[in-house]
């Protein structure tokens, strides 16, 4: 049985949460936050693998918008500035340099000022067939 087993549950949220990370990660989706009032931003571990990004730092917005191919960086800054809803396949280059779809949805919430995303994936498409989303 390996540690992990071994260690009491973590009480009812935390557990709850470690479940939620534990699908994404199953399921090769990650999540991100910015908090718009402080800037700051957060990223789940799932998150972080999608562009090969080491687990031990959190980029900043900044940095993060670099990882989108930069044909694709106003779409994507475009869509969080508008504060709508959005659902968009982009092209990526991870830190290790590969080239990747990815799609990405998200929304502005209000909950403690942050904007919540969602990052699933890369997708198996190419620059031919990827959709495309109204920019």
């Amino acid at each position: 049985m390996s540690a992990a087993c071994r260690n009491p549950d973590p009480p009812g949220e935390k557990r709850e949460a470690e479940r939620v990370e534990a699908a994404l990660a199953t399921a090769g989706i990650g999540t991100w936050g910015l908090d718009l009032a402080t800037r700051s931003h957060r990223w789940s571990a799932s998150s972080l693998a999608i562009p090969e990004i080491k687990e031990s730092r959190q980029p900043s917005p900044a940095e993060a918008l670099v990882f989108c191919a930069p044909e694709a960086r106003p779409r994507l800054a475009a869509a969080v500035a508008a504060g709508a809803a959005w659902d968009l396949e982009l092209p990526f280059i991870t830190a290790r340099g590969r080239h990747i779809w990815l799609r990405t949805t998200g929304r502005r919430g209000c909950e403690r000022r942050a904007l919540p995303a969602i990052w699933s994936a890369p997708s198996p498409t190419s620059a031919g067939t990827a959709r495309r989303s109204p920019a």
